[in-house]
């Protein structure tokens, strides 16, 4: 690994700052004149530091007060990292000191030297990262979300061993308090309504667009001198979209380039006709996010508090999530260590940058999973003064996550599975007992024990004789509440979920075989099985079509962390547009490069009013009244469709599907004409002529 170390700043260091970050400026443009906001100033000596404000409607950050020798009376005023210290002093700043970091003891204490020893501060990289890597990361300070370790809630004593009875369950407590398995919809627009949405349509029901109205619009036009509106800003939109749907141009100004088009180099495209490249600078450099005041102490997620608050608003009144979900976790992908909340996360295939913990909800055996809660995690750099999150009293703060993150489906009837992350038996019985939420979570040993609550060891013993695909169950009680441990013999393993509810009926349609020594065995998973197999992916699925090909964010380009949150937040609403429209038709959704170019062209060439409505244009008809009102054209039915379903064709899987004629004409003919004024009638060219004389 690559180490990276930055020069401390203290009382006396030298370093280097441009023109435009010192405070105030106006000295500095008086003496090396206008048009050189971007030079750097070389000399700048560090008096002191402090928190406070640089410009006077500037946030609350980190700041450096420095001297220049040109300048002896003026003292400056510069953010901490828009300074780059190149010559430390002699006493750094008690604040930028790394964290103590344990000392290195070498077995051998002949070669051990006198001094402690410390491992630097390194800088990540690469994946697929093994234990010694993911050590070096712990040892340099940084957060590592390691899924081998027990979670806080299962470490210290395990207490006394729970005893339970072994059983078949002949109900589920769920279904007999009456639940259905219901699937998920949109409030204000029925699955019908949805297939036939076009791509920009869809976005904008995935998309808090009020957010944008009341809270980016107002606070982005305090920093420009020609305000945007909503039709402008969506073409803004539309011009990240439409750079994301093509990689390997490296320089953001080739898409404004006068050059022509060349396939050796540069951008495919032009967006000139769209917008021009410095009003597409000037919003990009303004943009805010929130209009919130700053609290009296530093929050590092200020920034973007607002806009996770309102994205989990929306769809929380817009979307009845199913019956069944999945919590898991999402990864926004940043290589920078020293951005809030960054941590690593060996198990992701993008493990470095912030983890959000989301959930999804989908159909079984089909997916299009739509994503409807997400929560940052802040790790250890959430505030102090912000206290601690909600729900976090409860039972620790894995208990405090499940609670809020299934909060929107509280007294609803509906389940939840999830990974061995969230394998705390007082969180499972936390969800019922406060919310209503019937929850399952994947039994895992991490660590030395087994969770509290589980005998994990006793259970392997009592499956030691069983056959393969086996199940049986084992009540016990937690804290005076009834749990059910499911469990499932495997060749080398027992399959358990902690869960409160469920039967272990077979679900016919899942079969599985395992090849062992005996030969081949053939059964079915039982359901806490099957639905935990089929659902389990839903997360990652949302999260592989947002990665790939092509992530938004990284082909942004940008430094600035509300802008890579901004990213995310605008990724996920495209992939549950694109999955939305894909479970309203019943068939896999579009691919997400196809999805996302028809959607940013839309974006380009939109016309919305400033409510975030798109104005249809009105075209006049030459048709007398009479033929306005009705038409009677012979159409042709679309390629692999069957009967009109009311707003949508049924999809077929042969291409020209053919079907008899309404009036019965030939009984040996079939024919995929209709006419345009009733859709769900097949008609024949000779009964199309009848039925216009009729008229």
């Amino acid at each position: 690994m690559v180490t990276t170390r930055r020069k401390l700043g203290g009382v006396g260091a030298i370093g280097r700052a441009k023109m435009n970050c010192l405070h105030p400026s106006q000295t500095l443009r008086d003496r090396y004149g206008v048009g050189r906001d971007r030079d750097y100033i070389d000399g700048l000596c560090i008096l002191r530091a402090d928190l406070g404000k640089v410009s006077r409607g500037g946030r609350i950050v980190n700041r450096y007060h420095v001297s220049h020798p040109d300048f002896p009376d003026q003292e400056f005023m510069v953010a901490r990292r828009m300074f780059t210290v190149l010559q430390e002093g002699e006493t750094p700043f008690l604040d930028e000191l790394p964290p103590p970091i344990a000392e290195i003891v070498n077995e051998d204490a002949s070669e051990m030297p006198p001094q402690q020893r410390q491992v630097e501060m390194q800088v990540p990289v690469g994946r697929g990262l093994d234990r010694e890597e993911i050590a070096d990361l712990r040892a340099q300070g940084f957060t590592v979300d390691d899924d081998n370790e027990p979670v806080e809630e299962n470490v210290g004593p395990a207490g006394p061993t729970p005893t339970g009875t072994w059983m078949t369950p002949a109900f589920c407590p769920r279904k007999s308090a009456g639940h259905t398995n219901s699937n998920g919809k949109w409030h204000h627009h029925p699955w019908a309504e949805v297939a036939e949405m076009d791509e920009l349509e869809l976005f904008l029901m995935c998309f808090p667009v009020k957010y944008i109205k009341s809270v980016i619009i107002p606070e982005t036009n305090k920093h420009l001198q020609v305000p945007v509106t909503m039709q402008e800003f969506f073409v803004f939109l539309g011009c990240l979209f439409f750079m994301a749907c093509h990689p390997g141009v490296e320089e953001r100004d080739s898409w404004w380039s006068t050059k022509p088009v060349t396939p050796n180099e540069g951008a495919p495209f032009r967006l000139n006709s769209y917008m021009a490249r410095s009003r597409f600078k000037g919003i990009m450099q303004s943009l805010r996010y929130t209009n919130m005041p700053q609290p009296e102490y530093l929050d590092r997620f200020h920034d973007v508090r607002q806009m996770q608050e309102e994205w989990n608003r929306h769809m929380s009144e817009e979307y009845f999530t199913a019956w069944w979900n999945c919590l898991d976790e999402s990864m926004q992908i940043h290589m920078n260590p020293y951005v809030p909340g960054w941590m690593c996360v060996p198990r992701k295939p993008h493990p470095f940058g912030n983890e959000y913990h989301t959930i999804c909800d989908g159909v079984l055996g089909k997916g299009n999973p739509i994503m409807w809660h997400v929560e940052l995690q802040e790790g250890k750099d959430r505030p102090a003064g912000a206290g601690p999150k909600k729900w976090n009293d409860a039972g620790g703060k894995t208990v405090g996550l499940m609670l809020r993150m299934h909060e929107g489906i509280s007294r609803q009837g509906k389940a939840c599975t999830m990974d061995s992350g969230f394998c705390v038996s007082k969180g499972i019985v936390e969800m019922y007992e406060k919310l209503g939420v019937f929850g399952q979570a994947l039994i895992k040993k991490r660590g030395a024990n087994w969770p509290k609550g589980v005998p994990g060891d006793q259970i392997d013993e009592h499956f030691a004789d069983k056959p393969i695909g086996y199940c049986e169950t084992l009540r016990v009680v937690i804290e005076g509440y009834q749990m059910y441990i499911h469990c499932m013999k495997e060749e080398k393993y027992v399959t358990k979920f902690m869960s409160t509810f469920g039967v272990l009926d077979e679900v016919p349609t899942h079969k599985t075989r395992r090849t062992t020594a005996g030969g081949v065995v053939e059964f079915c998973y039982p359901e806490p099985v099957s639905w935990h197999n089929q659902s389990k992916h839903w997360v990652d699925d949302h999260n592989q079509r947002r990665h790939a090909p092509i992530d938004l964010a990284e082909s942004w380009k940008t430094k600035w962390w509300p802008h890579r949150q901004f990213a995310f937040f605008l990724a996920i609403s495209e992939t549950n547009a694109a999955n939305s429209r894909g479970r309203a038709r019943e068939e896999p959704a579009n691919p997400q490069l196809q999805f996302r170019k028809a959607m940013a062209i839309l974006m380009l060439e939109n016309r919305m009013d400033d409510d975030g409505n798109i104005v249809r244009p009105v075209h006049r008809s030459l048709r007398t009244r009479a033929a306005l009102v009705v038409e009677h054209d012979l159409k042709t039915r679309p390629v692999n469709t069957g009967k009109w379903m009311g707003h949508f064709w049924k999809r077929t899987s042969q291409k020209y599907q053919k079907l008899r004629c309404y009036n019965g004409c030939n009984p040996q003919m079939r024919v995929r004409t209709y006419c345009s004024c009733n859709k769900s009638v097949p008609m024949c060219s000779s009964c199309h002529v009848s039925h216009i004389l009729s008229l």
